[in-house]
Parts: structure tokens; sequence; C-alpha cells
């Protein structure tokens, strides 16, 4: 499953081709999103397992538990070092504003 996982972030990266109509977000959302998706892609699978089913999925920590046969605990634990690191990540090109990572509907939903 961590596999799948990982190979859908990787997948999903080079298959986002922004279009920049007016019906579209703005560039800088999709530029955003991009570089979400490349510091996922660094963290270790595990860690990004959790996040991918909880934020992009939609599955709760006991779900994310059942479905990887751990402790709701761990889910838990896996969640924030990856939110951490990720912020981390993002600060270094962002600075500060690298916090979009706790736009409501992605990382804010965990917190």
């Amino acid at each position: 499953m961590l596999n799948e996982i990982q190979e859908s972030v990787e997948s999903d990266d080079r298959e986002q081709k922004p279009k920049y109509t007016p019906g579209n977000p703005d560039p800088q959302e999709h530029i955003e999103h991009r570089d979400l998706a490349e510091a996922l892609a660094k963290l270790p699978p595990k860690q990004a397992a959790a996040i991918v089913l909880r934020h992009y999925h939609g599955y709760t920590n006991r779900a994310i538990a059942q479905s990887l046969g751990i402790p709701e605990r761990t889910v838990a634990s896996r969640l924030a070092v990856a939110k951490d690191r990720l912020r981390v990540m993002l600060r270094h090109s962002y600075g500060e504003a690298g916090d979009f990572i706790s736009e409501p509907g992605l990382m804010a939903a965990a917190d």
C-alpha cells in the first residue's frame, strides 16, 4: 500500500500541467500545490502515506491505523512529524508564508 501511495504522489506531480485560464486557480496556487507535492515526495514513505491517506483521501486516523495495521497513536505521530517536516521544507522556499500548508482541507484538518 505504501508503494502505491508514493507512486500516486509522484505520478500526480508529473501529470500536473497548469492551465492558466480564467476559471482556473491563479499561477501562484499551482506553484504552491506543485511545491507541496515535491515536498511530500521527499518524506519517508510511512509519513507520506499518512498525509496522503488523511488529507487527500479523507481517512480518519482510526481508518488509517486499521488500513496500515498500526496503532492510532502511531498514525497521529506520523502525521505530526510529517507536517513539521513539510513546514520546514516549505519555509525554506516561502519563509513564514510557507504556512499556507495550514490551509483548510489540507493540513489544518488534523491540527
